[in-house]
């Protein structure tokens, strides 16, 4: 009876850390999807204000509707680096495991 019951004890104790292993599994699944889901949306975003970019450059004059300022900010998010930064920052942490 005693020897039964550490089967049973040594059963359970691999029940759950198998538990534990598969759910660590998971959980990094769901951050690398969500890392990923991440840097695809912000790839979208920085392809449309370029295109946003050159089409305000290609179109006549009489037909924009960005303010200089406007170019400005969108030129200084673009090519200053900020988003080249953050795009290093989520593909290290995705790599790094």
């Amino acid at each position: 009876m005693f020897e039964r019951g550490i089967r049973e004890d040594e059963s359970y104790s691999n029940k759950r850390k198998e538990q534990k292993e598969l759910f660590e599994i998971q959980d990094n699944k769901v951050k690398h999807n969500l890392a990923t889901w991440s840097i695809y949306i912000l790839w979208f975003f920085v392809v449309a204000m370029f295109i946003v970019r050159i089409l305000h450059l290609l179109f006549p004059t009489n037909s924009h509707w960005l303010s200089e300022t406007q170019i400005q900010s969108l030129d200084k998010l673009l090519f200053s680096g900020s988003i080249g930064g953050i795009l290093g920052e989520f593909g290290g942490t995705i790599f790094e495991k």
